[in-house]
């Protein structure tokens, strides 16, 4: 199955809210499955997206990443967002070759999920 980044970026936080859900043993090993080889590809994206943030942020006096409000927030400036969005749109778009199958939705009847986890995980569900 090809999927982009992105789709499993936006995914993760839907499979960590499953993931720890109980369920039974056959559905459970599928999403463990599915956690084990989408890891390496976040673990690959999380390093490039820091790099990215690391060239392009523009530092306060100290070389911290990090900038403060006058609300007492942090947040990361970035000097030039052109440059930064064009290096970083094409990540997201990567395609990746994932040898998983889909899962069938009756799998999931015993779980009560939220809609936005059904949404985000959509790409994964056959029904």
């Amino acid at each position: 199955m090809e999927v982009t980044t992105k789709t499993i970026q936006e995914s993760f936080a839907a499979f960590i809210e499953v993931r720890d859900m109980t369920m039974p043993f056959s559905l459970a090993h599928k999403i463990a499955n599915i956690l084990k080889k989408i890891e390496p590809i976040l673990i690959n994206f999380e390093k490039r997206r820091l790099d990215l943030i690391k060239k392009y942020a523009e530092t306060g006096e100290s070389e911290e990443l990090f900038q403060e409000n006058e609300k007492g927030e942090q947040f990361i400036k970035i000097k030039d967002t052109k440059s930064f969005n064009e290096e970083f749109l094409p990540i997201l778009d990567e395609k990746n070759d994932l040898d998983i199958e889909k899962i069938d939705i009756s799998e999931f009847k015993t779980l009560e999920i939220k809609p936005s986890v059904i949404i985000s995980l959509n790409w994964l569900l056959k029904e």
